[in-house]
């Protein structure tokens, strides 16, 4: 098993960086599939170097990996600054290279992820053409004929392949319609779900169960005071006096 090391996992992404022709969506050179090519015969030899086994298909589950852990991170960094939260209390990306992954921010931003989902889709058609094209042999015998003087050419393609990329391009269709399916959810959200959100992730990061039901309690008693419009701009709550907590005016 390969084993990547920081500085290694560094370099791999500057090399990735260096090719926009598989990551710039908008770019000329996205389409083109020549310097497509060569960019993952360059990846793949880094690769290679930690991992003699690698190959295309290695390599499109690696930069994968990274572009999702990649996303998770954004959208808690968006998240969070949609909630209106102050600056100090802004999430942090947990994950070491974020930084060294912003390059893709516009990518990833530009259509919530469908860019980087088709992008890697699109790829992966073309592995799998790759991986079907190799496992055709076709088998050429000729057959004389003394009579008539001429040869008969039979030509043996071998099983029949039109499966594979059926079962693709329904894969294909599956994972459109899942991206549609989530921006129409996520069209529809207002600040309120964002807020929600945010509040859920920081209770389940609460690590002692106690405080987490107190907090619970806390936030429905304040809904509960909202409701029947008790509550003003100067409704406090109180943690200096044990249990005591003051919502209304």
């Amino acid at each position: 098993m390969a084993t990547w090391s920081k500085d290694f996992l560094v370099e791999f992404i500057e090399e990735f960086r260096g090719h926009p022709c598989i990551w710039k969506v908008k770019s000329k050179e996205y389409h083109n599939r020549e310097m497509k090519k060569n960019a993952y015969l360059a990846l793949t030899e880094k690769m290679k170097t930690i991992d003699p086994q690698a190959n295309k298909e290695t390599v499109l589950k690696k930069i994968n990996n990274l572009r999702s852990s990649f996303r998770k991170e954004r959208k808690k960094v968006l998240m969070a600054k949609k909630s209106g939260m102050r600056s100090e209390d802004l999430y942090v990306p947990k994950l070491w290279y974020y930084k060294n992954l912003l390059f893709l921010v516009d990518q990833e931003e530009a259509l919530d992820g469908v860019s980087s989902l088709v992008s890697d889709t699109e790829d992966l058609e073309e592995t799998e053409q790759e991986i079907t094209q190799k496992s055709v042999s076709p088998g050429i015998s000729t057959h004389s004929s003394v009579s008539n003087q001429s040869a008969e050419l039979n030509i043996s393609t071998g099983p029949d392949i039109s499966s594979y990329g059926c079962t693709f391009k329904r894969k294909k269709n599956q994972i459109l319609v899942a991206v549609g399916d989530r921006l129409a959810q996520v069209k529809n959200e207002d600040r309120f779900d964002f807020f929600a959100k945010n509040v859920a992730a920081k209770l389940r990061a609460l690590g002692n169960n106690e405080q987490r039901i107190y907090a619970e309690k806390l936030i429905n008693d304040a809904l509960f005071e909202a409701e029947l419009g008790s509550l003003s701009r100067y409704s406090s709550i109180n943690t200096g006096t044990g249990a005591y907590y003051a919502l209304g005016p």
